[in-house]
């Protein structure tokens, strides 16, 4: 067994057109959020730390540490907007949802998929930080 090497890593979600997302956790120099640049199908990352180890032959890794703040990319309304929009009931199944995860309001990421917005969450630009795949 080799000595645990510690990183800083982003934990990226992907949109997979399914209900569920993608995840994917990279290594990154730093936990600065203008070091993420976004990629077709991003939707959130948040920053964690990361144990990497051999173990009977095979590279594991395993999160030590995840960071409260999480990252969206895309366009948010509050759940106040969403319910003051919501004339027809368009938006009763994701009003539902945000009031019982305790969200404070709804992101469509660049793609049009849609997350909830947590209390910790915090929009990024991705109109200024993109990059191609």
């Amino acid at each position: 067994m080799t000595n645990p090497k510690l990183y800083v890593g982003a934990k990226i979600h992907w949109c997979n057109r399914f209900i569920t997302l993608d995840e994917d956790i990279r290594k990154v120099d730093s936990k600065d959020p203008n070091g993420i640049l976004y990629e077709d199908g991003m939707t959130d990352f948040k920053f964690v730390d990361v144990v990497e180890y051999e173990e009977l032959g095979t590279i594991k890794r395993k999160v030590i540490n995840e960071d409260e703040e999480q990252f969206f990319f895309g366009e948010f309304i509050s759940l106040e907007d969403l319910k003051a929009t919501n004339t027809d009931g368009k938006w009763d199944t994701a009003i539902y949802n945000i009031e019982g995860s305790h969200g404070i309001g709804m992101v469509t990421s660049p793609n049009g998929f849609y997350s909830i917005m947590p209390q910790n969450g915090i929009i990024i630009n991705s109109l200024t930080q993109t990059k191609k795949r």
